[in-house]
Parts: C-alpha cells; sequence; structure tokens
C-alpha cells in the first residue's frame, strides 16, 4: 500500500513541475519515488526476486528520466500521457497485492523429480535448442549472404538479417543459458562429462549474440539466466550467492557492459552518429550516459505521440499481431497487421509496455493490461516460492522447473518496462512456447520413469 500513497503525490508533484518546465526537478521526483518503493519493497524481502520493485523501479525510473527531457525531441507530455502512466503504476499494483493476499497456494501431493530423468531432459533440451539456432544461423546467413558481424558501415545490420519464420529458431539461443542454469543444479559433481557440452552450449549462445551484433539479445539471455537463478537456487546455494553478490554483481555487470560497448562500436554506431540522432541539448555529454538515457526515456515520449496523434483505436487488434505473425495470418490478410507506429523519430522506434494497449483501448486498454499483469506477476511469485527446498541434484523439487525458467524470463520483461510491448510481441510468445513445452517434455518423461515405462 506504501507504493500507491508514495506514486500518486509524487505523480502530482512531477506534473506540476512540469508545468512551471522545471523538468529536472519534475524527472527527479519521480526517480526518487522509484528508486524509494523498490528499497520498501525489497526491504519486505517477502520474495527472492521481488516483480512489483522490479516493475516500480523501471517503470517510475523510467518516468523520472524521461521527464528531464534532456533531449530536443521531447515535447511537454499531453495530461492524458500523465494520466496513463499513473493509472499503469496504480491497477498493476492494486492487482498484485490483492491477488497475492487472496490467492491461497495449495501445494498437491507429487513425487519428486527424479534427478536423473531430470538431467537427462535438461540435456536433450539444451542440445536439441542449440543446435538448431546454430542451423537457422548459418542457414539464413547463406541466405542473406553475409554476418552481421563482418559487415563495415552498417549500423542497421541486424535489423536485416531476418527471414520469416526461420529467425525464430535463430534466436533461440537466448533460452540456453536458462536451461543450463537448471542443469548444473541438477548435474551435481563437476565430474559430469556432459556439464563440458553445456557449457559449450552456453559460450556459443554468446557468440551468436555477439556474431548477429544484438546487444538486447545477449543482455535477455544473461538476465534471463540470472533470474531463473535466483528464483530456482536451493536455499544452500542462495545464501552462498548472497555473500558474494558484492563481489559477483559488479564484475558480471562490468564484463557484460563491456562487451555491450563492443558491439555498439560494431554497429557503426559511432558517438556523432548516436548523438545527431538523439538531439542532446548538451551534445558534450558523453555518448556512454546519452545512448542508455535516450534508450530509456525516450520510450515515454513515443508513447506521448501516440496519445497526441491517434485517430482511433484498434479495439484488440494490434495486441494480437503475435497470433498474426505466428500463424502466418498477416501474409494472407496484410490489413490485419497494418497499422502504423506513431513516433517522434524513425531511427527510434522502441516503445514502453503498454504502448499497445493504449493504442487497442485507451486508458481502458492500459488499465486492462496493468491488472492482468499484477495478477500473473502475484502469481509468478508464489509459485517460484513455491518451497524452499529446490535441490533437483537430489530429486527434492516438487514441481517442474521449466516454471523458473518462465518466471526469470517474466521478471525481465518488468525490469524492461520501459523498453518495448513485450507482450504483443511475437518473440516473447515463441520463447514461452518453447519453454512450455520443454515442461510438457519434462512432465511426460517423469511420468513414463514413474509408471515404470
Amino acid at each position: 500500500m506504501s507504493s500507491i500513497l508514495i506514486s500518486i503525490p509524487a505523480f502530482a508533484a512531477a506534473f506540476g513541475l512540469s508545468l512551471f518546465e522545471k523538468y529536472v526537478f519534475s524527472g527527479c521526483v519521480l526517480l526518487a519515488a522509484g528508486i524509494l518503493i523498490c528499497y520498501l519493497l525489497v526491504k519486505r524481502q517477502h520474495f527472492r526476486s521481488h516483480p512489483a520493485a522490479l516493475f516500480s523501479l523501471s517503470w517510475l525510473g523510467g518516468c523520472g528520466l524521461s521527464c528531464m527531457k534532456l533531449s530536443h525531441l521531447q515535447l511537454p507530455w499531453e495530461t492524458e500521457t500523465w494520466v496513463s502512466f499513473l493509472l499503469a503504476y496504480l491497477v498493476f499494483m492494486t492487482g498484485f497485492l490483492l491477488f497475492e493476499r487472496l490467492y491461497k497456494l495449495r501445494p498437491e501431493r507429487r513425487e519428486p523429480y527424479d534427478a536423473a530423468v531430470l538431467k537427462r531432459c535438461l540435456y536433450t533440451l539444451i542440445l536439441g535448442l542449440s543446435l538448431l539456432s546454430l542451423a537457422s544461423f548459418l542457414l539464413e546467413a547463406l541466405l542473406l549472404g553475409y554476418v552481421p558481424l563482418f559487415t563495415v558501415d552498417t549500423p542497421h545490420a541486424y535489423s536485416y538479417f531476418h527471414i520469416s519464420g526461420l529467425h525464430y529458431l535463430t534466436v533461440s539461443y537466448v533460452l540456453v543459458p536458462s536451461f543450463a542454469v537448471l542443469y548444473v543444479m541438477t548435474a551435481g559433481p563437476l565430474r559430469d562429462r556432459c556439464l563440458y557440452a553445456v557449457l559449450a552450449c552456453c559460450v556459443l549462445s554468446f557468440c551468436m549474440a555477439v556474431l548477429l551484433v544484438s546487444r538486447s539479445q545477449l543482455i535477455f539471455s544473461v538476465l534471463f539466466a540470472f533470474f531463473t537463478f535466483c528464483l530456482a537456487a536451493p536455499e544452500r546455494l542462495y545464501r552462498r550467492f548472497r555473500e558474494h553478490r558484492r563481489l559477483i554483481l559488479p564484475t558480471a555487470s562490468a564484463l557484460l557492459l563491456a562487451l555491450y560497448v563492443w558491439i555498439t562500436f560494431e554497429r557503426a554506431h559511432s558517438a556523432s552518429y548516436l548523438m545527431d540522432i538523439f538531439e542532446m541539448k548538451d551534445m558534450s555529454m558523453p555518448v556512454w550516459l546519452a545512448q542508455p538515457y535516450i534508450y530509456i526515456a525516450h520510450n515515454y515520449d513515443n508513447f506521448n505521440c501516440l496519445v497526441r496523434e491517434l485517430p482511433a483505436h484498434t479495439f484488440g487488434l494490434k495486441s494480437l499481431f503475435p497470433f498474426f505473425a505466428l500463424t502466418g495470418l498477416k501474409f494472407l490478410a496484410p490489413s490485419l497487421v497494418a497499422f502504423p507506429l506513431y513516433i517522434t523519430k524513425e531511427e527510434l522506434g522502441t516503445l514502453t509496455l503498454f504502448y499497445d494497449a493504449y493504442y487497442d483501448g485507451g486508458l481502458f486498454g492500459v488499465a486492462l493490461l496493468a491488472a492482468v499483469l499484477g495478477m500473473a506477476a502475484a502469481w509468478f511469485a508464489k509459485r517460484t516460492d513455491f518451497s524452499a527446498k529446490k535441490d533437483f541434484s537430489t530429486g527434492i523439487s516438487q514441481q517442474n522447473p521449466v516454471i523458473y525458467v518462465l518466471g526469470g524470463q517474466y521478471y525481465v520483461y518488468l525490469l524492461f518496462s520501459f523498453f518495448t510491448t513485450w507482450f504483443s510481441n511475437p518473440a516473447t510468445w515463441y520463447y514461452a512456447g518453447v519453454c512450455v513445452a520443454g515442461g510438457l517434455y519434462i512432465s511426460y518423461r517423469m511420468h513414463h520413469v514413474s509408471s515404470g515405462v
């Protein structure tokens, strides 16, 4: 409840300051509110990784950065834009808090998952995804005639490296590190020979992201694996991680940041190129500050552009794009997906989590999506904290461990709520479908083992 009580006056103060063009102070209010609410929620430590804390920091913090208006591209927000951003947060938190209190988890009596069978299943999934991804990548490179990393002066090489349908298989490598985390927990002693093959598959997945010069997929594959670990790790292992997190997290973050910057330059995104696109008010700002700022802040301005220019709502069709894309209907009836994007600049086409929801139904669409996301966050939080005994190597886990991979993905989407419309993105549902298929495969194998087949 404190999150709601803090966010309302924070938005009111930020809105008032923006009317007097005190944009930096306006942004600082919301940024401070996001950090404070995140701290208070984490302090409760009710869950291993608190989804509402992640969303609060991402959504309110992103709003705050955008309110600062450090770029000439950023215009004052419409009143309905302010209402939409506040409504999205309030409804999300209300849905989360209510569902958390009302949902009573009643675990069924189940036989523990057999560690040896689970280990074989995970190994099969990791190897299968890696080979499928590699084969699809090689086929795309053969058909398109290039590999993005080895192109010169082509900032959008990855955007053009795409064959409809086939590219979903290529990006399957993003899931490999998450399944590898589960495998390591199941593997037991490091003498396991298959473990080296699993680690090789992880290295291959990171190399694929580099070859595709895809910063987002590199970051997501690492974060998917990180949150999978946080949710799935048995208590003894999680305690050891917490004891050394001050060394592990900064080191891993520094390595990831270095690789991110290197990929940026490999994409031919020079400092002058980026600063010209961003149209920053202070052109002397270091590009390593300007780039993350605009990638977070400008998405809210694209939402404001939508509010200002949208002539009519689409009543659900915009959010159904994944269905039209994955079924191929978009090729049979292109009008189903022929909706223009209302953005401030062509090169800055990323959006917020609620862009398509507003496109479909205005404030009602935003509130509906926020309610569903809040309840889903509470469900994942409870399911993944189902038991402190998650020692897969001894067969103690009482539920299908793929739930932790799905939960890890969902938490990353909440953490990057400022970035794009995750749930009307076909890749999101493709990843979820692969995980569900993997979970069904594990359940099928476990059933056959338990029945003696």
